[in-house]
């Protein structure tokens, strides 16, 4: 096969760009290392888990009753029931699994960068330093404790480069492979991400170099197509998640939640100078930021360089004398665009900081429902990543106007880095202060030695940009006095700019051996002589909130407590977590019992409404500020206890007494809960008089004979007219039958399921088939099946014009 000098040559690059990666993620890649950090052991990799075990047994992952008291499971975008690059799960051992799908995705983001920098007719070394941007900042490196960023990061370029060839006159083939990219990138993540890179396509007219041949209209046109093609395709995954976001709590939680994570003003500095200590286990480590709170990413290290790169793209956008754009200049809005863009999302990221947040919001409602304004930033890494190459190019095509820029940006970074370590030398420790958090904030000989360390690291790296920007001035020099050719200073930079970036990177991943990973924990052991039970064990994890974080207590500790408290029986989340609010989207139910938990006078007050609920364990991490229980002690694994509640309520039972409520208030679910299981208060099937009171004559004998994650079956006795009670949270997506005689399912004890039963009958089938799945699968094959058919016969139609893209017309 014919192979151009030029494929050669870019493929040369991405095998560099390919080692650069390798280097840097060793650890994970093979070093025995996997990431544990954050929300990674607490939902991403335990969910990870979840779906593989699902489909090894040969099952849709469709509601999971180990995570809260029962969960719709497929409605959760972080479930990845249909998201390829998850078959790595099924490959190779779950921790070595976990690493290799992270690193993917980011060796991901960076070569298709490369790609789309290169279809836009950058040269290669100014192509690859946008994609070593982007593979390498800091944005990305803190993606990989918070994993669904990163798959949302992953598939971006890869969206703009399909659309790109559309733009630049490619056949509708490249349509459908963008609404293809757009709908993958759905299915491993949240909708905001698939939200900001269908943003970034439509402006793609202005955001491109080169002026393309569709008009305006046409792009516009076709952008609103493909992200009506992605949601048709992505419609099994986004029905049913429309359904739990109705069914939940989500608008108030965005709204309590919306300043809790955003970017600091004063953390903007690790724009361009590197976070003084990356890893957890040092104490300084929390210290190291604005107010002494680990932000929502560790890092935004982009670099002085890459900084002044940026700004000299602003060098470009002059247009020729003539009025006419020749090929390789870039157009004027381009650059224009795309600062815009990246100011833009800055300002949202950083929150109620500043009324830009507000005002968007005010603009387009929907963004209410997405919390935390600090993922705005995933733009602002897109096309910093796209400005930095950019500048690149302005300064390989040796342009005068972006040299001055180059030029003008070194200076203020050096002027930043003087000022920040004068600063720092002068104030002595009033500049490290400003960034204690209140446990830090005493007097004592350990405080002061930390702040002394903070403020010397201040100084390091000050030193050490200072250092990086006179390199650079150096270079620059030498090639302006022809000491050093132009294409000699550019290799020189290239290669300073991406050791940088990878050193950074490579001390700032997070990491622990595989094997910590793959220990059960203690909870796991003790329940392991209940394993002969159909449904998991239920345990309630109590926070480590009141632990005092200080130098006898570091941020490791905190993760360990955190991994045993949220992680369960076989690395996944189990028991009655959501009462305590750690599922992403909450239901009212799930609200309700997070409520009363909240509200509870006390230890034994919550052990009470736990064991009401089917918990059998409660785990909590005791002697460290934390009041101890009262209840039996099991076992303990390192600062957490395991103990055995009393007077558990049995998972299904027949309720002695079983009355109508019509009463659907909080207060009142909440006596319904705290009267199980003794008495039962259900919500009948149609309004009044369709309750009535249910209490048998007699009670028989009520067990689960079979239970998977979407079918269980129960065999009961009893005499009369009474409610069998399921403590599984209500949904109304599960269907019952009783002796094959279907009957409505309702709603026990505010938040349980129960069906009523009758004399003579014997078992109780319930199977969970949502309609919003159904109708969603149904639009999403057709939506697939009418795509594949739209790809086929536009390659028939045009097979060259997708081969040769823009070039075409030319041709």
């Amino acid at each position: 096969m014919f192979v151009t000098e030029r494929a050669r040559r870019d493929l040369g690059w991405v095998v560099g760009l390919t080692g650069l990666f390798c280097w840097v993620y060793w650890p994970v890649l093979g070093g025995g290392q996997t990431f544990y950090y954050r929300d990674t052991m607490a939902y991403y990799y335990p969910q990870a888990i979840l779906t593989s075990e699902a489909w090894r047994a040969g099952e849709l992952p469709l509601w999971e009753p180990r995570i809260g008291m029962g969960y719709p499971y497929h409605a959760d975008p972080h479930s990845m029931i249909a998201y390829p690059p998850a078959l790595l799960f099924l490959m190779f051992p779950a921790s070595a699994a976990y690493g290799a799908f992270v690193a993917l995705h980011v060796w991901m983001a960076g070569v298709t960068m490369f790609g789309l920098l290169r279809h836009w007719r950058l040269a290669a070394p100014a192509a690859a330093l946008g994609a070593y941007a982007l593979m390498l900042s800091g944005f990305t490196v803190s993606s990989t404790s918070l994993t669904t960023l990163l798959r949302g990061l992953a598939w971006t370029p890869t969206v703009l480069w399909a659309f790109d060839r559309w733009l630049g006159g490619a056949s509708r083939a490249a349509l459908g492979g963008a609404a293809l990219a757009l709908a993958l990138e759905g299915s491993g993540t949240d909708p905001n991400y698939v939200l900001f890179t269908w943003v970034l396509m439509t402006l793609l007219p202005w955001l491109r170099p080169q002026q393309g041949c569709r008009t305006i209209r046409a792009a516009l046109t076709a952008a609103v197509a493909v992200g009506l093609m992605a949601c048709l395709l992505l419609a099994y995954q986004y029905l049913p998640l429309g359904k739990l976001i109705a069914d939940s709590t989500r608008t108030v939680a965005a709204a309590t939640e919306r300043g809790r994570f955003d970017i600091a003003p004063l953390n903007l500095y690790n724009l361009a100078l590197r976070t003084p200590y990356p890893q957890p286990s040092a104490p300084e480590f929390s210290a190291s930021f604005s107010g002494g709170q680990v932000p929502f990413f560790e890092s935004l290290y982009f670099g002085l360089p890459v900084l002044a790169l940026a700004v000299a793209a602003c060098g470009r956008c002059r247009i020729p004398r003539s009025g006419l754009v020749s090929q390789g200049a870039i157009r004027s809005s381009c650059v224009w665009t795309l600062a815009a863009v990246a100011a833009w999302s800055l300002c949202l990221a950083l929150g109620e900081n500043l009324p830009v947040a507000r005002w968007t919001m005010t603009l387009i409602p929907p963004l209410e429902f997405f919390r935390y304004p600090v993922k705005y930033f995933l733009m602002t890494t897109v096309t910093l990543s796209m400005l930095a190459g950019l500048g690149a190019q302005g300064l390989c095509t040796r342009r005068r106007d972006c040299l001055m820029l180059w030029k003008a940006g070194l200076i203020t970074g050096f002027v930043f880095c003087l000022a920040a370590g004068l600063y720092a030398c002068l104030e002595d420790t009033g500049f490290s202060r400003r960034f204690l958090s209140p446990e830090w904030s005493g007097t004592g000989g350990a405080t002061d030695r930390l702040v002394q360390a903070v403020g010397a690291c201040w100084l390091l790296q000050s030193i050490v940009g200072s250092a990086q920007v006179l390199s650079m001035c150096a270079l620059t020099w030498g090639a302006a006095r022809r000491f050093l050719t132009v294409r000699w200073a550019v290799a020189a930079g290239l290669l300073l700019i991406t050791l940088d970036l990878g050193e950074s990177t490579r001390r700032s991943l997070i990491v622990r051996p595989w094997h910590e990973n793959e220990v059960r924990p203690e909870a796991a052991k003790l329940a392991s002589n209940r394993e002969s039970a159909p449904l998991p064990v239920r345990y309630v994890g109590y926070p480590r909130n009141e632990i005092p974080i200080g130098s006898g207590f570091t941020l490791v500790d905190s993760a360990r407590v955190e991994r045993a408290l949220m992680e369960g029986l076989t690395g996944a989340l189990f028991g009655c977590d959501s009462m305590l609010g750690l599922l992403s989207v909450r239901t009212g139910l799930e609200n309700v019992l997070a409520v009363m938990m909240m509200q509870a006078s006390g230890r034994p007050e919550r052990d009470s409404i736990a064991a009401r609920c089917g918990a059998e364990l409660v785990l909590s991490a005791e002697g460290m500020g934390n009041v101890p229980g009262t209840t039996r002690v099991l076992g303990t694994d390192g600062p957490v206890v395991i103990r055995g509640l009393e007077r558990v309520s049995p998972r299904v039972f027949l309720a002695a007494r079983a009355e109508p409520m019509s009463d659907p208030s909080m207060q009142a679910v909440s006596a319904a809960i705290l009267a199980l299981p003794d008495r039962v208060y259900y919500q009948p099937a149609g309004p009044p008089p369709h309750g009535r009171l249910l209490q048998p004559s007699e009670i028989g004998e009520s067990r689960l004979v079979s239970y998977r994650r979407n079918r269980l079956e129960v065999a009961f006795d009893l005499k009369g007219e009474g409610l069998l009670v399921l403590l599984e949270k209500y949904n109304s997506g599960w269907r019952g039958w009783v002796d094959g005689q279907e009957r409505p399912v309702l709603k026990a004890g505010g938040v349980f399921r129960g069906i009523e039963v009758h004399e003579g009958e014997r078992r109780l089938i319930m199977e969970y088939m949502p309609f919003e799945l159904r109708l969603g699968g149904l639009i999403s094959v057709g939506a697939l099946l009418g795509l594949l058919g739209f790809l086929v016969g536009s390659i028939r139609r045009d097979p060259c014009s997708v081969v040769v893209g823009n070039h075409s017309k030319q041709s």
